[in-house]
């Protein structure tokens, strides 16, 4: 991010440790602030958020973590960016809505990249969000990139590979294993232990000619498939039918929209052969991170920190 009206705070994104997580319960517990759980750093960047700044919550959805944050934040315009579907591919409604309702606590507004929960839960919708990359000329190496955590799509991923198989496709799935969830002997061997850094996805991404989108079950939103799709100029396959009404998917030869239960293959060999269209830097501004924050930011234009 390149603007000087935002100032970026660094949020602990999970609690290590006995010592850690005892701290927590009892910093949340009690009705003012103890400065026993946050780093000083992280007291400091708190205490120096002025009354009348804007602050965004990006992606803090832990109801404890929320609890203690607004005993700093108390006064403050807050809004809360959620960086995923409300009910989580687990299907747990029961901490979805206390979660939900931790985010309504502290928030003004709440903003999602998902159309449904945003209809659904009365929240606000914005596109998801990305930024500008040294996008560098690779060759196609593969072509088919996937990501991520398994969340129940194991068993579509692995057909999906068969397919590719067939077409003589060449696929690089990197999917890592559900917690706590048991697995065949097939699954195993498909599945990885560990994690890809981010600098290692986008460069296996540059050497591929198709990223893949599969939406968790209760998703409707676009992952960050789609926005690095857009940003490094490869072509994008999903199965997410809401994308053909977006502006920076809408020629066919950039997209594949997929039926998980009826995966044309022939017509999925064609359009990874085709050339991929370039998309103007017109389109780009429109979710890249530095314009992507102008939907929080009021009209006089106040400092306004970011805490993620």
């Amino acid at each position: 991010m390149n603007r000087d009206d935002v100032k970026l705070i660094n949020h602990p994104s999970k609690t290590k440790g006995v010592v850690q997580k005892i701290k927590r319960f009892v910093e949340c517990g009690v009705p003012v602030k103890m400065n026993i759980f946050y780093s000083d750093e992280l007291v400091c960047s708190l205490e120096k958020i002025k009354p009348d700044d804007d602050v965004l919550l990006f992606s803090i959805g832990n109801v404890k973590d929320l609890l203690i944050l607004k005993k700093y934040l108390e006064s403050r315009r807050v809004g809360s960016f959620l960086w995923n579907p409300v009910i989580e591919h687990h299907g747990e409604k029961i901490k979805a809505a206390r979660r939900l309702n931790g985010l309504m606590d502290i928030s003004d507004q709440i903003y999602t990249f998902d159309n449904c929960d945003a209809e659904k839960f009365g929240l606000n919708f914005v596109s998801q969000p990305y930024r500008y990359v040294d996008n560098e000329s690779c060759e196609g190496i593969y072509d088919f990139y996937f990501v991520g955590y398994d969340k129940n799509r194991i068993a579509w991923l692995m057909r999906f590979k068969e397919i590719a198989d067939d077409l003589s496709m060449r696929c690089y799935f990197h999917v890592l294993p559900d917690k706590g969830k048991k697995y065949s002997s097939a699954e195993k061997y498909f599945l990885k232990n560990a994690h890809l850094s981010y600098a290692e996805n986008i460069k296996i991404a540059r050497s591929s000619k198709c990223l893949l989108e599969v939406l968790q079950k209760t998703q409707s939103g676009a992952t960050l498939r789609s926005v690095e799709a857009l940003f490094l100029g490869k072509k994008l396959i999903t199965n997410r039918p809401g994308i053909i009404n977006e502006e920076y998917f809408h020629e066919s030869r950039n997209l594949f929209v997929f039926n998980v239960d009826d995966l044309d293959s022939n017509s999925l060999k064609s359009f990874v052969d085709d050339p991929c269209l370039d998309v103007g830097d017109n389109i780009l501004m429109k979710y890249d991170i530095n314009g992507w924050v102008e939907n929080f930011i009021s009209l006089c234009e106040r400092p306004m920190p970011i805490i993620k």
